[in-house]
């Protein structure tokens, strides 16, 4: 069934982006062009820079470790995920990585900005030079099957938008959650640790073959996507033409929903559905997705269908972080936000 996209939503993000496309057909057209960009083997092509980047992060914890520094992981997380991101789609990055307070000043006025379309007029002078396009994200665009408008200047400029806020954002929010509920439960940290030293014997040069399919580090980082989701805003959908029927198998009943019917479901609520995850659903529990693998079916972190989204070593203590204040989402931007006047997720390191 082809599925278009309320086009009230179009308005809240980049608005030529294909996450704000709302027609099925001109959004599949869309993604194509980007499918080559972020299948698993450009992703793969992608380790190098990666590692260049986590060693600079991890150099800089040892360096808070060394002063004593009091480190905010938020802001850690998302200078080291911008950028990876900006390197791979742009092939340079802001270098935040390399600034003493990561990037703090240019996101704190960029988060209270994130919804302005003009945000993205600075990238169009980006596309006039052409051979800066070559092997980044516009290549494929470029040389896809999309008519002009699809390869105009503001539709390019939405994109791009929506890849360094999609990149940054989300990764560093999930991130600095799934810290936070592993320096929360000890165990789990254990666990973890004993299932990387049998699978990775180099610490230092880690490949993602070696980790990708380890249980207990998916099962950590599936229920952190759980509890706490890059994005929070419902996800919206529309069958124009044909009805959607539902099929309430406990109740004996069938519901009919008429063509244009609007539906919008939230990853949170349905992440803390009790029916799907028991009575312990707002409960941080990584082995629930080993012992009932068929949980996979109620996952929307990463949204469903044709529009989801594509060892040794330092240690850290909590430092004065409160969850509900600074962890928690406490309002919906879209992505999740924290309570007014929160410190976020604060680090101290320590040998």
């Amino acid at each position: 069934m082809a599925l278009a996209k309320d086009w009230n939503y179009a308005d809240v993000l980049a608005p030529f982006s294909i996450v704000s496309t709302s027609d099925h057909d001109l959004h599949r057209g869309r993604r194509n062009a980007l499918n080559s960009f972020f299948s698993v083997a450009s992703v793969r092509r992608l380790v190098a820079t990666m590692k260049e980047y986590r060693a600079k992060m991890i150099s800089r914890m040892e360096q808070a470790g060394e002063t004593g520094e009091i480190m905010q992981m938020h802001h850690v997380f998302k200078a080291c995920a911008s950028d990876v991101i900006t390197e791979y789609a742009f092939t340079e990055c802001f270098g935040f990585m390399n600034t003493a307070d990561f990037g703090r000043a240019f996101f704190e006025s960029t988060d209270a900005f994130f919804c302005s379309r003009t945000s993205s007029a600075s990238c169009l002078g980006w596309f006039t030079t052409p051979e800066r396009v070559e092997s980044t994200i516009f290549e494929g665009i470029f040389n896809s099957s999309l008519p002009p408008e699809g390869k105009a200047d503001q539709r390019l400029a939405s994109e791009a938008q929506l890849v360094v806020f999609a990149g940054e954002s989300t990764t560093a929010y999930t991130l600095t959650c799934c810290l936070y509920q592993l320096l929360a439960n000890k165990d789990e940290v254990r666990n973890l640790r004993s299932e990387l030293a049998a699978a990775v014997p180099d610490p230092s040069n880690i490949e993602l073959s070696q980790v990708d399919s380890l249980p207990c580090l998916n099962a950590i980082t599936q229920e952190a996507v759980r509890l706490h989701p890059g994005v929070m805003a419902g996800q919206v959908r529309i069958s124009p033409k044909v009805p959607i029927v539902y099929d309430d198998k406990r109740m004996g009943k069938s519901y009919v929903a008429p063509p244009n019917t609007v539906a919008s479901m939230s990853p949170l609520d349905t992440h803390m559905h009790l029916d799907a995850f028991g009575p312990d659903a707002y409960e941080y529990r990584p082995q629930r997705w080993i012992d009932i693998p068929k949980l996979a079916r109620c996952f929307m972190g990463f949204s469903r269908g044709a529009r989801n989204w594509v060892g040794q070593g330092p240690t850290l203590e909590l430092y004065d972080t409160i969850r509900a204040r600074d962890i928690g989402a406490n309002a919906d931007y879209i992505i999740p936000v924290p309570a007014k006047g929160c410190v976020g997720l604060r680090v101290k390191i320590r040998s």
